[in-house]
């Protein structure tokens, strides 16, 4: 970002393709001000997504020094792995589906029996686009849990099978059982696994789960 914090300084083909409208956006990037450095990639959402997280790991442990390493670890574990950190978060924003670009059509992310969020859902909003009532707990930068909750009506399971391309005629074939059960008041419900192996591993600071 420029001395004005309002233009864009850098490559100069790319920053006067963007004049237009680069103070929209810096006005999107929290904090963002004079010497700030903004990244963004070009491509499909997923694979810009991956590249960015890559360059964002990098800069937090090689260039900001926010990861812990081994020299910092005060059990002095050879490996790194510090049993003097303990970061934990929920993940809870996934979409619905992800694309198979191979196949040029939608998958599941979770699978397709996992819930809609209804907000997204109302009034007829487009399932596609919708995010998954699904959760994923991390620990230290390590899946240690997830679930969701399930789908119990059969006008939305129709529509997530619709939504990846299963026929009527298949899903009658396959999950026949499952909708007409759906039609006799099937309850709300959901779940969660915990990899407990994980999660040892991760206290022990083991390299892996076979340590």
């Amino acid at each position: 970002v420029g001395a004005d914090g309002l233009t864009l300084d850098g490559g100069k083909a790319l920053c006067e393709a963007l004049q237009p409208v680069s103070e929209q956006l810096v006005k999107n990037v929290p904090d963002a001000g004079p010497g700030s450095l903004i990244l963004f990639g070009v491509g499909d959402e997923p694979s810009t997504n991956k590249a960015l997280d890559r360059v964002r790991q990098y800069i937090a442990k090689e260039v900001l020094h926010l990861v812990p390493c081994a020299s910092e670890d005060k059990a002095g574990h050879e490996d790194g792995g510090n049993r003097n950190h303990h970061a934990a978060l929920w993940i809870t924003e996934f979409p619905m589906f992800e694309t198979n670009h191979d196949e040029n059509r939608l998958e599941a992310l979770h699978h397709p029996f996992t819930a809609p969020n209804q907000d997204d859902v109302v009034d007829g909003g487009d399932i596609t686009k919708a995010r998954a009532v699904a959760y994923d707990l991390v620990y230290n930068g390590v899946e240690v849990g997830g679930g969701s909750l399930r789908i119990y009506r059969r006008d939305v399971q129709e529509k997530v099978f619709d939504a990846i391309g299963l026929s009527k005629k298949d899903a009658e074939e396959k999950f026949g059982y499952l909708m007409d059960a759906f039609q006799f008041g099937a309850p709300p419900h959901g779940g969660m696994a915990f990899g407990v192996d994980r999660l040892v591993m991760l206290l022990a600071g083991a390299k892996s789960i076979r340590d």
